[in-house]
Order: structure tokens, then C-alpha cells, then sequence
């Protein structure tokens, strides 16, 4: 039951991130790049406070506190992605922006898990895997249309 329940909350997370972007994208048109990531982040962290409220206590900022530095860059890269994110999708739209995304990010990882990168457990490169990410590649220029 975990699997598919998984699956399905993973679907759901393309929906919000499709929806995120343009919503994003939109906020950036409305009040520039850099002033709407600033906004998007703020509204998002306002939010995890919110959900975290209960949580905050002693043992949990100890915990923050031990942790390695390079951990924390996530924040900084979100804040890159949503940056970017605003600057690229009104000019290539949702459906090429998302799958250009899309592919780097499963190149990305496909990597990672082949070379482990990361402490991820290995997942080897196999042909079937290429095939894949070649598919995904061609899926982007039939959404696209033709060659930049």
C-alpha cells in the first residue's frame, strides 16, 4: 500500500509544481523576478511555520543547529529554481520550460544514482535507463517543435 500511495502523492506533486510555476511565473510579470521569489519564499516559509508550530521546541532547534552547513543549500537553490523559473516560463511556456526541467533533473539523478553521488544507494545506468531519458529528450522537442 506505501508504494501506490507514493506514486499517487508524486502525481499530485507534478500537478502543484505545473501550477506553482505559472502562478509563480505570473507574481513575476506582476512585481518583477526577484521581488516575486522573495514573496514566493516568504508566503513559504510563513506556511511551514504555520504547519510546524507544535513542533518548535529545544530538542528540535539543537538539531538544526548540529547540522552540517552544506545541508541548508536547498534553500538557496529553491530560491534559484523559483528565480529562474519566473524568467524562463513566460518566454518558452509551461509545457517546454517543465520539460526541459524535467529532463535535466532525470539526467541529474539518473547520474547520481549510477555514481551514488550525493550518499544515494546505487542504482546502475542500464540501456533501458537510456532509453528512457532519450525518450524523455524527444518528448521535450515533439512539446517544443523544433530545434532552439
Amino acid at each position: 500500500m506505501e508504494r501506490p500511495l507514493s506514486i499517487a502523492t508524486a502525481v499530485l506533486s507534478g500537478f502543484f509544481v505545473a501550477a506553482i510555476m505559472r502562478i509563480n511565473a505570473s507574481l513575476g510579470e506582476a512585481i518583477g523576478l526577484l521581488e516575486a521569489t522573495f514573496v514566493v519564499h516568504l508566503v513559504g516559509s510563513i506556511f511551514a511555520l504555520f504547519l510546524m508550530a507544535r513542533r518548535l521546541n529545544r530538542p528540535l532547534l539543537r538539531s538544526v543547529v548540529a547540522t552540517p552547513l552544506p545541508l541548508f543549500a536547498g534553500g538557496a537553490i529553491g530560491v534559484c529554481i523559483v528565480w529562474v523559473g519566473n524568467w524562463v516560463i513566460p518566454k518558452l511556456g509551461m509545457a517546454f520550460s517543465t520539460g526541459i526541467v524535467v529532463v535535466t533533473t532525470l539526467f541529474f539523478s539518473a547520474l547520481a544514482d549510477h555514481y551514488q553521488w550525493l550518499g544515494m544507494p546505487r542504482f546502475p545506468m542500464t540501456r533501458r535507463r537510456w532509453v528512457g531519458l532519450a525518450c524523455a529528450v524527444a518528448g521535450t522537442w515533439l512539446i517544443y517543435g523544433r530545434i532552439a
